[in-house]
């Protein structure tokens, strides 16, 4: 199995990271490990209907409003996860 974004995190920050092109994948049980990343970061204002469907996407609920939502974004040329 394999997931098209991930959810970085460091502490109480947090990151969505996609892939450059969707040129590839990162297991989906990678959960808890420590990565290494190489991409491009930017902080982004998602509208609404972008907001609503990453929530749905991790499990949660739509953010209420339609007010823009920030977030922090990396969009990753490579991945190191370590095996094991």
């Amino acid at each position: 199995k394999k997931g098209c974004f991930f959810i970085a995190t460091e502490g109480a920050s947090s990151a969505r990271v996609s892939f450059v092109d969707y040129s590839f994948f990162v297991p989906t049980d990678s959960g808890g490990k420590e990565v290494t990343l190489v991409g491009t970061f930017k902080r982004q204002a998602l509208d609404a209907a972008q907001a609503a469907h990453y929530a749905e996407d991790v499990g949660e609920p739509a953010p209420a409003g339609n007010d823009p939502v920030m977030e922090y974004a990396i969009v990753a040329t490579s991945v190191i996860i370590p095996k094991g």
